[in-house]
């Protein structure tokens, strides 16, 4: 099992301790109110209520309310007693181990902010653009916190009773692949065992929110515009427990753009062949000397917007002409280079593909008919879910798993309208599109559409 989704199995996980207060400050916690008593909560929640006020004065047509052209996050939602956080998925990323070798991937509980609200005409609730993923690690070894191990054994035979990354992935195999059973999942060995996850490490608390949105009226050619505040905290030993980190493969523009000799330094570690590889493979950490610990996406139209594209505000083509690229499969190009770069980035990744700024916006219960979502999951999400399930049932088995991650914009054998497709470069010469259709550009010059043959150029 690569992701648990279904809302019933989800409350049965709230109720036993799988909820935002529990996990987060070890006191269960029923509103946003409650939370904000505790001093990471309040870590989050200012950090976001200072991202609003700053996006205020540097616009003055945004505000909180419908008044305002330019409609901002409420941060005051996240104190609210009408507030609450819902667990809206549990997804196992054992697919990340190459980020951190020395433990078997991820556990990913994604929450996402929720309100219910008595009005004369009756209950109103629904959820808000704002979700919170809160990550630990699955430790191989025998200690709780995960002891390195050194190599694993291409077998995954434990070694002397230790953990391997093949006995976690064979925990997630213990039941069906079609089964969200809470009962074994948090059974005794069960992936989710509740006394166990909470011995593991704390590894982040990351944000991802709609900062403001602009309706289609007040930019019509955008068919309107939104921005969403990135932000990841990682653990401290001391109050408030909390503090900011660098957000994954996602550099500080402004700063690189002053600081010349920062900049050359990147370049120069990007340009090496063992970089180049990794960042054809997907699996390339960039140091955090480099990152910045706040992003804004914008959408629509993904990566055709320079707000999502951080490596292509700081490097041209020019920067990496002189680097050889045979060899190499998602990367044939200095312009593929950088594309592959933003791709890998936060603000690059959350508009692959993805639902408004999101990958994953959850499923609602069955019974809700108003405001409800059909499809609660990015096409870039449900195209990882099938190579994310290979690669456990492959490591469960013990046999050799591809690490490498495909570009987030190109599902495989995907050829249908709105397929991205290639436009010369050869990085993409098998983005093609199906018969009766044609690669159009849609105002990217280097990835376009599938659209209709017969249809506007």
């Amino acid at each position: 099992m690569v992701v648990v989704s279904a809302p019933a199995t989800l409350r049965a996980l709230e109720e036993r301790g799988f909820d935002l207060g529990s996990q987060l400050v070890g006191t269960a916690a029923r509103s946003a109110q409650a939370l904000a008593e505790r001093p990471a909560y309040r870590v989050l929640a200012a950090a976001v209520a200072e991202d609003v006020a700053a996006d205020r004065r540097r616009d003055a047509a945004a505000g909180i309310g419908m008044r305002y052209a330019h409609r901002q996050f409420n941060p005051a939602w996240l104190r609210s007693e009408k507030v609450r956080w819902e667990l809206i998925a549990v997804v196992n990323r054992l697919d990340r181990r190459p980020f951190a070798p020395e433990h078997c991937g991820e556990i990913r509980f994604v929450y996402r902010l929720a309100y219910t609200e008595n009005t004369a005409t009756g209950v109103v609730s629904s959820r808000l653009p704002m979700t919170l993923n809160l990550v630990r690690f699955q430790p191989r070894g025998g200690a709780p916190g995960g002891e390195p191990s050194g190599s694993e054994p291409r077998s995954g035979e434990s070694r002397s009773g230790e953990r391997t990354c093949r006995d976690v992935a064979r925990a997630w195999m213990g039941g069906s692949t079609a089964s969200e059973d809470a009962a074994w999942l948090t059974a005794p060995g069960g992936p989710l065992e509740p006394r166990r996850v909470r011995t593991l490490p704390l590894k982040s608390v990351e944000l991802n929110y709609q900062s403001v949105r602009w309706p289609s009226t007040v930019r019509p050619r955008l068919g309107g515009h939104a921005e969403y505040g990135m932000r990841v905290f990682r653990p401290k030993s001391e109050a408030p427990y909390l503090e900011p980190a660098p957000l994954e493969n996602t550099i500080d523009r402004a700063r690189l753009a002053k600081d010349r000799s920062l900049r050359e330094e990147l370049r120069a570690w990007l340009s090496r062949p063992e970089s180049l590889a990794a960042l054809d493979a997907g699996t390339l950490v960039v140091p955090e000397r480099f990152l910045a610990d706040h992003a804004v996406s914008v959408a629509p139209h993904g990566l055709e917007r320079k707000g999502n594209r951080p490596f292509a505000a700081t490097f041209t083509p020019k920067d990496f002409a002189n680097l050889d690229f045979s060899g190499l499969t998602s990367v044939r190009s200095a312009a593929s280079m950088i594309r592959r770069l933003d791709g890998l980035s936060c603000p690059g990744c959350h508009h692959s593909r993805s639902l408004a700024g999101f990958h994953l916006l959850g499923e609602d219960a069955p019974d809700k008919l108003v405001d409800a979502l059909r499809v609660p999951m990015s096409p870039h999400f449900h195209t990882e879910v099938w190579r994310r399930r290979a690669y456990v049932a492959a490591l469960a088995s013990g046999r050799a798993v591809d690490e490498a991650r495909p570009p987030a914009e190109r599902a495989p054998n995907d050829n249908g309208v709105g397929a991205h497709c290639g436009l010369g470069d050869p990085a993409y010469a098998t983005w093609t599109c199906a018969p009766g259709l044609r690669c159009t550009n849609t105002g990217d010059p280097e990835v376009g559409t599938c659209l209709p043959a017969d249809g506007p150029s």
